[in-house]
């Protein structure tokens, strides 16, 4: 087991308390080199004589450099290393000591920014993960409010990464309608429907609620069909007695001008000249 001089958080081994100051920024201190300095043997004890002048002389030597060197007025609180000024400390605490208020419950980590957070959960398999879009979460109930995000299909009880794929499942999946007319899928009859009551009306025929795919089709249909009206002079089918009413009531009134004006009535005798009073005296 491995103890972090700063914190006193005992690791496993040497390579995660190694990790760990890393991450925290704490100074690494070999566990080997600990077991050396604690093998060592203790100093031999001093005399008081001997004892007393080095004192005094360190003493001396402390009173003498303080007179010329000013102590550090700022020291790290994480790590104990002091800085003679605020800009050196304030850097060394950004760079070695930035805040981390992202935090992992489960696995108990700080991360210094959401992304960090983020690639945690991706590669801890502790953490679920969205079988649509990979994306990680912290637990199961964050996972299902994330997945209700993207849209699913009701009747086949499957989540697609968006609409497009969703759409693309109507169309595909023998279970959902699709619009013949322009192959587009759909939930259910009821949404395919409601679609064909608003699009392709040039080829509907409401008379025999039926869909064609174009209005050629239609008309076609309008000339087979016995449960349309046809015009006695060319036999072309319309939608109603309306329709046919109107198109042929012209076509008559065309047809029957063109005779007027080409019949002859002989019923009216032909006009004789007036005698001429010259000529006949």
């Amino acid at each position: 087991m491995s103890e972090c001089i700063t914190c006193h958080r005992v690791l496993k081994n040497d390579a995660a308390l190694l990790q760990h100051c890393r991450d925290k920024g704490h100074p690494y201190r070999s566990p080997l080199v600990a077991r050396q300095a604690a093998a060592a043997p203790a100093p031999a004890p001093v005399p008081a004589s001997t004892s007393s002048a080095a004192k005094s002389a360190s003493t001396s030597t402390a009173i003498g450099s303080s007179s010329t060197l000013s102590p550090p007025a700022y020291e790290c609180k994480v790590c104990s290393v002091s800085f003679r000024d605020k800009a050196t400390y304030d850097q060394h605490n950004a760079s070695k000591h930035a805040p981390k208020p992202f935090k992992c419950a489960p696995c108990g980590l700080e991360f210094s920014s959401a992304d960090a957070l983020s690639i945690h959960f991706r590669h801890f398999p502790v953490h679920p993960k969205c079988p649509q879009c990979n994306s990680a979460f912290v637990d199961q109930t964050q996972l299902k409010l994330h997945q209700a995000a993207h849209p699913k299909c009701a009747q086949c009880d499957s989540v697609f990464l968006n609409k497009v794929q969703l759409e693309e499942h109507y169309r595909e999946s023998g279970s959902h309608p699709v619009c013949f007319v322009c192959g587009e899928g759909f939930a259910n009859d009821s949404m395919l429907d409601k679609h064909l009551s608003s699009a392709h009306l040039e080829g509907r025929c409401r008379l025999c609620d039926r869909q064609f795919r174009s209005a050629e089709e239609l008309q076609n249909h309008y000339h087979v069909s016995s449960a349309h009206p046809h015009c006695a002079l060319c036999e072309v089918g319309f939608a109603d007695d309306e329709a046919c009413d109107k198109v042929c009531r012209a076509s008559w009134n065309e047809i029957c001008t063109s005779l007027m004006d080409s019949i002859a009535y002989v019923d009216e005798p032909p006009a004789t000249p007036s005698p001429d009073p010259i000529a006949a005296t």
